[in-house]
């Protein structure tokens, strides 16, 4: 019986595994889409103004995570809990 399930569980590893190599190789397949990397590129006025905005976004993210886990990693108390979801969602409201 232990050896029924470890075939089968290879199998499952071998199909997932062919899965994921088939998506892979099917992204890589010319689709004709470009990526605009001049849409962030620094030396033009557009693209400084991208990526200001991109390093904000950042900044935000990176409190509001910092926020989250100082918080999960001390909270112990269900009301805690909820206290701190409506100031993580009041952060990202407010930016």
């Amino acid at each position: 019986m232990k050896d029924i399930v470890s075939r089968r569980r290879f199998i499952i590893f071998l199909f997932a595994l062919f899965i994921f190599i088939l998506v892979i190789l099917v992204g890589c397949s010319d689709t004709g889409y470009t990526w605009g990397w001049y849409e962030v590129l620094p030396i033009t006025p557009q693209g400084k103004i991208h990526l200001k905005f991109l390093v904000g976004g950042f900044l935000s993210t990176l409190r509001i995570a910092i926020i989250s886990i100082a918080i999960s990693i001390f909270a112990r108390h269900v009301t805690i809990h909820l206290t701190s979801r409506i100031v993580k969602e009041s952060i990202i409201k407010d930016n």
